[in-house]
């Protein structure tokens, strides 16, 4: 009885170790995988990073060299998502995303944007400043993000109505009600601490002409949050 148990015992010590160098091991892979010069290579690897989650949090490093540098955009797209995923040390992650909310590709940006949103109020400054971007679809996905952090963006409440605002003076252009919408629909998500956008609102409702059915209706929504 008494080997059975010193066997038991080995046995729960040797499985957690060899777990532990399996891990290391396929980690040591994907690093290389990750600089390898294939493409294909490289995007199956940020895609089984992003599915192992925080325990590939020491491939932050390696993640935000490709999002900054990789001229594949399937390999910046894969990075952008798996920083969501790993975490990181949070300063250099969210500098790294909020970069990417400046890429060429849009779908890069919108997942850039996705991911700074689950690092929650701590990526508030860097998509405050996204609000202020020239390009409206930047400003808009700064937006979306924020919506999805929710009340904790309450020090953006300014940064949005002052964006909100400012789209009417901008040139015309296809879209830019949906721009619009997208920070009134983040002040909503944000609640009773947007309460300063109210009489915004409420002016915008009391026009008989000129109004978008959809920003209507949104915004309706978004005071009856607010209001809560």
């Amino acid at each position: 009885m008494r080997n059975s148990l010193i066997l038991l015992v080995g046995l729960y010590l040797i499985v957690p170790a060899a777990c532990r160098a399996d891990e290391s091991t396929e980690l040591k892979q994907l690093r290389a995988d990750l600089k390898s010069g294939e493409a294909v290579k490289k995007r199956k690897a940020v895609k089984q990073i992003n599915e192992m989650g925080t325990a590939a949090k020491s491939m932050a490093p390696d993640l935000i060299n490709l999002l900054d540098r990789d001229r594949d955009v399937l390999v910046r797209r894969g990075a952008a998502e798996a920083l969501g995923a790993v975490g990181g040390e949070t300063k250099s992650t969210i500098a790294a995303l909020a970069r990417a909310m400046n890429d060429n590709d849009l779908e890069v940006v919108s997942v850039a944007s996705i991911s700074l949103s689950k690092l929650g109020k701590q990526a508030v400054p860097s998509l405050r400043e996204g609000l202020a971007d020239k390009d409206n679809q930047v400003r808009r996905h700064a937006a979306e993000a924020l919506a999805k952090i929710g009340p904790d963006a309450k020090d953006a409440v300014s940064d949005l109505l002052k964006a909100y605002e400012a789209e009417g003076t901008k040139t015309k252009q296809r879209g830019n009600n949906s721009v619009k919408a997208s920070y009134v629909e983040a002040l909503g998500a944000i609640g009773p601490d947007a309460k300063e956008a109210i009489p915004v609102f409420e002016a915008y409702l009391a026009e008989k002409k000129g109004q978008d059915r959809e920003l209507r209706r949104v915004m309706t929504e978004a005071m009856r949050k607010i209001k809560k």
